[in-house]
């Protein structure tokens, strides 16, 4: 599916600004960001060593979209009493301010992500990426979001956190190897036939970060 979806092409326009949305459209039809999810509650029941080479895969085409964020934080939440908002999430560290406002530094596909789960010290919130204003940081997806405070003090939220660097450090690493390998020319193995999204999802064992 990303052969014929995520071409060199659709990057580049993704990257410059162009629309997003129809590349989100096909991965969520296939079921992708939702294979951490047990099978009882609409996912493929697969484990974080499962959808590793999918997320390989995602570095190879540098695709342009937070599915790996979105799979963890659709897997994350249900866990946490929060239920995951439609369309793509990802993940970064929340700062809140004196005036009651948030803001997020440098989040990973800010400009083309649907939601962010923010994380703070005592507390997770889920906030929608429309409401922020958001300024260029780091790579041309990435931004700096900031939300006013009415929004912050509607958003849901639970409290505890998580462990955010050690999560996108399984994200990051993947979609390295699979960069890599792409970069040196090396032919990728597909052990199972998931990882080539483009068949239907089987079953593995449910998700777990142990």
């Amino acid at each position: 599916m990303l052969s014929d979806q995520c071409t060199p092409t659709v990057v580049r326009a993704i990257e410059a600004g162009g629309e997003h949305h129809s590349l989100w459209q096909h991965i969520e039809l296939a079921g992708f960001a939702d294979a951490l999810l047990p099978e009882d509650q609409g996912g493929a029941g697969m484990g974080l060593a499962d959808v590793y080479p999918i997320w390989a895969l995602c570095g190879a085409h540098a695709l342009p979209v937070p599915l790996a964020e979105t799979m963890l934080c659709r897997a994350l939440l249900p866990g946490a009493g929060l239920s995951a908002p439609t369309g793509s999430l990802t993940i970064a560290t929340g700062v809140l301010n004196v005036q009651g406002t948030l803001t997020c530094d440098t989040v990973r596909c800010g400009r083309v992500a649907d939601h962010v789960l923010a994380v703070l010290p005592d507390r997770l919130l889920v906030l929608p990426t429309a409401k922020a204003a958001a300024t260029d940081a780091g790579f041309c997806l990435d931004a700096t979001l900031q939300w006013p405070a009415a929004d912050v003090a509607a958003a849901p939220t639970v409290q505890g956190t998580l462990d955010v660097r050690t999560l996108q450090a399984c994200v990051y690493s993947a979609q390295l190897a699979g960069a890599l390998r792409v970069s040196s020319s090396a032919r990728w193995p597909m052990p199972m036939t998931a990882t080539s999204l483009d068949a239907p999802l089987a079953s593995s064992r449910p998700f777990s970060t142990s």
